[in-house]
């Protein structure tokens, strides 16, 4: 018996039909990859944002209050300039330096974000609303969050008033 080589195999429509299949599958696997990893550094964010408030506790229990974030880490309450918003997550801003000293001084180093250059600043509490009139007493973080595209704000104490973000979702704070 003789067998017909036309009916060996698969067809063009059968090959074409499995290779559409398995390109849906793959696109929706890596849709699903990029959410994660929007997730986790999402997570991260807020992992390096606890590490924070760990280190400032320790420096106001060593320190009496908090680090101001302007023109020096210790300044006396009512200080000018002793408030100004520092992002710690890439240093960049005008506070570039006062970020340094700061991440220095609180054995604080988190790491680079190449999403959100401005995704995690440290502020400490102005009486007067923007950065006069220290108050090294509470403090503000403000956080970079993706999944929403926002920021959010963790408050020790009354915190800065010049942030009118939602709270961060996390506990123990």
């Amino acid at each position: 018996m003789f067998r017909n080589k036309d009916t060996s195999g698969f067809t063009l429509i059968e090959l074409m039909v499995v290779v559409a299949i398995v390109g849906l599958l793959a696109s929706t696997v890596l849709a699903s990859l990029q959410n994660s990893r929007v997730s986790a550094r999402d997570v991260q964010r807020i992992q390096e944002a606890r590490q924070l408030v760990n280190a400032l506790e320790l420096y106001r229990n060593q320190n009496g209050q908090y680090p101001c974030s302007g023109v020096s880490m210790a300044c006396a309450a009512g200080t000018a300039g002793g408030a100004a918003e520092v992002i710690l997550k890439n240093m960049s801003g005008t506070y570039a330096g006062m970020a340094a000293t700061l991440r220095t001084g609180l054995s604080f180093n988190p790491n680079r974000d190449a999403i959100n250059a401005t995704s995690l600043a440290y502020r400490v509490r102005s009486t007067s609303g923007d950065d006069n009139g220290t108050d090294p007493t509470s403090y503000t973080i403000v956080v970079y969050q993706e999944q929403p595209n926002t920021y959010c704000e963790i408050n020790i104490g009354a915190g800065h008033s010049g942030y009118t973000y939602s709270n961060c979702e996390v506990s123990g704070f």
